[in-house]
């Protein structure tokens, strides 16, 4: 989600899942390759993912919590790379990776949802 944008979740009873919240000056992407994969999955409002697919993801978010939590030497460089492999990772599962975000009610939707296929 962007800064400033309206959102609901419904969550049922038992549900889990992670939630990524990061200033501008936590993540910075550390190059042109990065900063454009960055850009692709912040300009898409929605991106499906299949269950195995998820799996892999959900390693990449746990591990980012795991060091969050942890709070070894240089924890905060780990969260960012596991970021970027994040970013990379999610962008190489969105069915169309080069779609960028549309215009008036699509902005409204503008959020990452898990859609098992």
């Amino acid at each position: 989600m962007r800064p400033g944008q309206v959102h609901q979740l419904t969550l049922r009873s038992g549900s889990t899942g992670y939630l990524l919240k990061f200033s501008p000056d936590f993540y910075t992407p550390p190059n042109t390759a990065a900063s454009e994969v960055f850009r692709s999955v912040s300009n898409k409002h929605y991106c499906p993912v299949k269950t195995e697919s998820f799996n892999k993801l959900s390693v990449i978010l746990q591990s980012m919590l795991d060091e969050y939590n942890n709070k070894q030497e240089q924890f905060e460089h780990v969260i960012q790379s596991h970021l970027h492999i994040f970013f990379i990772e999610l962008l190489r599962q969105s069915r169309n990776p080069k779609q960028s975000a549309g215009s008036g009610n699509d902005q409204l939707r503008n959020a990452w949802k898990y859609s098992p296929n």
